[in-house]
């Protein structure tokens, strides 16, 4: 997280950080708007918060992309909704939910899930281009654009995914997608 998005406006050093070469930390670099990191979606997040079917093969997408993950303005109302809504459909007691949504917050405030530097008005502009361009032959939905155009924008290259619309749309934008092929559930 970069230390303007820290809620608490805690100390930098307070922030764990894996120092790489030139002495930059991975975080200090995101920070910077460089994008180290693979642009995993909401889908594959939630799924190392909430216990799924394929939860063990999104904590290895996420242990592989290594920390700070990148955390975009859609991931900070999309993961803790997505485990209210699990517990909507009965997947989930309302403890199970508290505990969720607090590990996912600890992962905020510890700078595990990292802001990047990007221009929130670009993805929008962005995410109208891939819109216009692939939504009427892929299905896309808005969330999915919103995700690959905030992809785009922080510089990432690749795309974790288990949506099958949101991989089309960013293979379409020329990103790779990951994991390479979609195992059965």
């Amino acid at each position: 997280m970069c230390a303007s998005d820290r809620p608490d406006d805690a100390a930098a050093e307070d922030v764990p950080t894996r120092t790489r070469k030139g002495g930059h930390s991975k975080r200090d670099r995101l920070c910077q708007g460089e994008c180290l990191s693979t642009y995993i979606d909401t889908g594959i997040l939630v799924k190392s918060y909430v216990f799924e079917a394929d939860s063990e093969e999104a904590v290895e997408i996420i242990e592989a992309a290594g920390d700070p993950l990148i955390f975009s303005h859609f991931h900070s109302i999309e993961i803790p909704n997505a485990i209210r809504l699990r517990r909507f459909r009965g997947e989930i007691t309302k403890e199970e939910e508290s505990a969720a949504v607090k590990v996912f917050r600890g992962d905020v405030e510890s700078g595990r899930l990292g802001r990047p530097a990007y221009d929130i008005a670009a993805v929008f502009i962005r995410a109208e281009i891939l819109s216009a361009r692939h939504s009427g032959n892929t299905g896309a939905r808005t969330m999915d654009v919103l995700h690959v155009a905030a992809a785009l924008e922080c510089g990432c290259a690749e795309m974790a995914s288990f949506d099958e619309r949101q991989r089309k749309i960013a293979l379409l934008a020329g990103m790779q997608v990951t994991p390479a092929r979609r195992k059965k559930t």
